[in-house]
């Protein structure tokens, strides 16, 4: 399932080369080009936004800059590989709250071989990391790993500012008690169980 979504993505992406050079209508997503142009920059020890319209995270023209000295496409490999992730990410959760396996799956193929999904990553836009790092932090949060969820939520915030609108869902999840009146709150048992600061900051990241 998952080698036939990536060769699906990879083959939209090969596509998408041959029509931007054959075709008036440009496969590629126009802020791929900016993305790519701001990574030209770096690559030339410059800023990203020397490139007037580059209004993303400096850390994404960093992640491209393979796009200037290997290939073109790189980003559309970064971004679709993420895409892929969300797959993996989406299963993970389901298989934690306990959701049967045939059940999984539904989830996953419905992800991997949407249109609307797998489009996106391959026209270059960037929106699958944002994906993958929010499912990465949920399941931070669903194995108690704070302090990790935390530094990844800032990072998300940082990459693409519109994640911010998680962050009442995320606080209600760590005052509540998941619904089970035995348990107590997720944050609390967090704070409880990890006394030693330090340690607990090499352990999760």
């Amino acid at each position: 399932m998952m080698l036939l979504s990536g060769v699906l993505r990879l083959g939209l992406i090969v596509y998408g080369e041959w029509q931007d050079a054959h075709m008036e209508v440009r496969y590629t997503d126009v802020d791929y080009l900016v993305f790519s142009d701001g990574a030209a920059l770096v690559a030339m020890k410059e800023s990203p936004f020397g490139r007037s319209t580059y209004r993303y995270s400096p850390i994404l023209a960093y992640l491209l800059v393979p796009n200037s000295v290997v290939h073109p496409s790189w980003g559309k490999l970064i971004f679709s590989a993420a895409d892929l992730l969300v797959g993996v990410f989406i299963n993970s959760i389901l298989k934690l709250r306990g959701v049967p396996e045939h059940l999984r799956i539904i989830s996953v193929v419905s992800w991997l071989f949407n249109p609307f999904t797998f489009t996106i990553g391959t026209r270059g836009n960037c929106e699958p990391i944002v994906c993958a790092v929010v499912l990465w932090i949920i399941i931070c949060l669903m194995k108690g790993k704070i302090l990790q969820a935390a530094f990844w939520y800032g990072f998300v915030v940082h990459f693409r500012i519109y994640p911010i609108i998680y962050s009442l869902p995320i606080l209600l999840v760590l005052s509540a008690d998941n619904f089970q009146p035995d348990r107590k709150p997720v944050l609390m048992s967090w704070v409880q169980k990890n006394r030693n600061l330090p340690e607990v900051l090499a352990r999760e990241l």
